[in-house]
């Protein structure tokens, strides 16, 4: 493509795709095989590379930090549930809670227009000049998600009743597989048909339009390609093992109206929040490895006699409530049903969760103990906690050593190999006035090595267990996935003054808001972490149009106002975050 834009110019728009969890793990070898005909298009005549995502790879934070350009530090939001100071309790995050002017917001004060389209945590929506659809943390079809307001009628009328997600879990676990493709096929035509009406029809300088669909199916569908998986079965994956391709064929065609649609002026970038690889049977469970390591105490672990009983009765609890219940009863409703139950019933897997997540520990004896399935381990300090015990000063910080000591000496007792990558101290990843929210220590783990699981699923002795076959099919009806996140995502872009074939190094998802400000000949705030990636423009453009920084802002979302979700939205939210796999 010739792109001719005069000396100084900078570029006059940039459309953004995000690819959510798309790998180049999956990407490289379809290219070869000449699968992605235009993604690889892309990826010749312009510059490409990993994208590193947050640490740790958390859907909620990365999207964040691609808003924002900042660490979850300073935008304050690591996870989609954030843990109450002086408490133990949880709440679910949304945009109004995220510190930083948005990318597009920053757009809109020098006077362009903006197109946001299904990008996650961005409920509420923001009052912007052009139009935005929040994403998967909207509570329903039936709330403001959308602004202007007119948005959703304007789709309706154009496209039929907007999606805001589609949840694969519900039909999985009812073993209604075949629907699920069906249907999420169904899902990415529909989001791409509101894309190309929306670009249409309202004006734009910055245009980010999210697709969530590779992340899903590789939750859901990794099993079935993959021969190496614990629960690949050659059968089934003849129906199935296609499907994860099929998703980024459909991308690929969004691809190709975009290179047709977009004019010689306009950057394209393609992107994603994370990468994806396969859950593996390895399991291990961070509350009773505390346990183990007398840092954390149950509430029944005085009654020894009794533990297999009170596990059996957990266990037959967990699987009711939290496995058969979505499975017999949310599996057999519609989307537009389980909101309704939602709004009837508001707190009610909010209280049946909290029994799971902290009601067993016995704070006042607990030094440290995890939110279960998640990567973060919480020191229960004094002063800190209502029933601290850890005193905030040198004990706080042997324990800390100690804890990152041990998971570092964790060893697989099959293989003898490290289970931990990294267990970080929240200092060395996170700076910023929200540091204070943040996770006391951050564990990563090997790629293909141990899964983090929940605790309240097994006893309370049992630390690392490699699952059946049978266990493992049990635990997905429980609606977990068989394909998880990993930290390396993609970055590919093209058009004016974009170097031809650069492979790019060293990108990280917190340098894309700058590097889109610099494209549109905006300077960066200087508070922002990430850089400009001036290494994927050709030399004489950045001689012509060198970076520049201006000084930073308190910028508040919306009109500054923290709106957390009311109860029944909150239920709503998690129900969906929940049918997604993600809890």
């Amino acid at each position: 493509m010739n792109h001719g834009l005069r000396k100084g110019d900078s570029v006059k728009k940039v459309f953004v795709l995000g690819l959510d969890g798309a790998t180049f793990k999956l990407i490289n070898p379809w290219i070869e095989e000449g699968k992605l005909p235009h993604i690889a298009q892309l990826v010749r005549q312009g510059a490409s590379g990993t994208l590193t995502s947050t640490i740790p790879d958390h859907s909620a934070a990365a999207w964040s930090s691609f808003i924002t350009g900042k660490n979850p530090g300073k935008h304050g939001l690591f996870h989609f549930s954030e843990h109450l100071q002086d408490s133990y309790k949880v709440r679910f995050v949304n945009a109004s809670m995220r510190e930083g002017r948005s990318l597009w917001g920053i757009v809109n004060d020098a006077g362009k227009r903006v197109g946001i389209l299904n990008v996650p945590m961005t409920y509420p929506p923001e009052k912007v000049n052009g139009f935005m659809i929040s994403g998967m943390d909207s509570p329903g079809p039936d709330t403001d998600f959308t602004y202007p307001s007119s948005v959703r009628q304007e789709l309706e009328e154009h496209i039929g009743k907007y999606l805001i997600e589609f949840g694969l879990w519900s039909y999985i676990s009812k073993g209604r597989t075949d629907l699920v493709v069906r249907k999420q096929k169904e899902a990415v035509r529909q989001r791409f048909a509101a894309m190309r009406y929306l670009m249409e029809r309202y004006p734009w300088e910055l245009f980010v339009a999210v697709f969530t669909a590779t992340d899903r199916a590789q939750h859901a569908f990794w099993k079935y390609m993959d021969p190496k998986h614990p629960l690949y079965d050659r059968k089934r994956s003849q129906a199935y093992g296609s499907h994860i391709l099929s998703i980024y064929e459909e991308m690929d065609d969004v691809v190709k109206y975009l290179l047709e649609r977009l004019d010689d002026e306009t950057v394209l970038i393609v992107m994603s929040d994370h990468g994806a690889g396969p859950c593996g049977a390895r399991s291990l469970y961070l509350n009773n490895w505390l346990r183990e390591k007398g840092l954390l105490f149950f509430k029944d672990s005085a009654r020894p006699k009794s533990s297999a009983l009170l596990s059996g009765l957990k266990n037959l609890l967990y699987t009711n409530w939290l496995g058969s219940l979505p499975r017999r009863l949310w599996g057999t409703l519609s989307r537009e049903k389980k909101e309704l139950l939602m709004k009837v019933f508001p707190g009610l897997l909010d209280f049946v969760a909290s029994q799971f997540y902290f009601s067993r520990i016995d704070m006042e004896k607990t030094k440290a103990y995890a939110e279960e399935s998640k990567t973060f381990i919480w020191i229960n300090k004094k002063r800190g906690s209502a029933m601290g015990v850890v005193d905030p000063g040198g004990e706080y910080e042997a324990l800390r050593s100690l804890i990152i000591k041990e998971l570092h000496d964790l060893r697989c007792p099959e293989t003898k190999e490290p289970v931990v990558a990294k267990a970080y101290r929240k200092e060395e990843i996170y700076h910023g006035r929200h540091l204070k929210k943040a996770p006391d220590i951050v564990v990563t783990f090997k790629p293909g090595g141990y899964v983090p699981r929940p605790s309240y699923s097994v006893d309370s002795n049992v630390v690392m267990q490699t699952l059946s076959r049978d266990v493992l099919e049990k635990d997905e009806c429980n609606l977990r996935e068989n394909g998880r996140h990993e930290p390396d995502g993609i970055v590919i872009m093209t058009g004016p003054r974009i170097k031809k074939g650069c492979a790019l190094q060293g990108a990280s998802i917190l340098d894309l808001a700058p590097t889109v400000l610099h494209m549109l000949g905006l300077p960066v705030p200087d508070d922002m972490d990430g850089k400009v990636l001036s290494d994927v423009f050709e030399l004489d453009a950045m001689n012509e149009n060198p970076v520049t920084y201006c000084p930073s802002r308190q910028f508040e979302a919306d009109d500054g106002q923290m709106r957390p979700y009311s109860e029944g939205e909150e239920d709503r939210v998690r129900e969906r975050l929940r049918d997604l796999g993600y809890l």
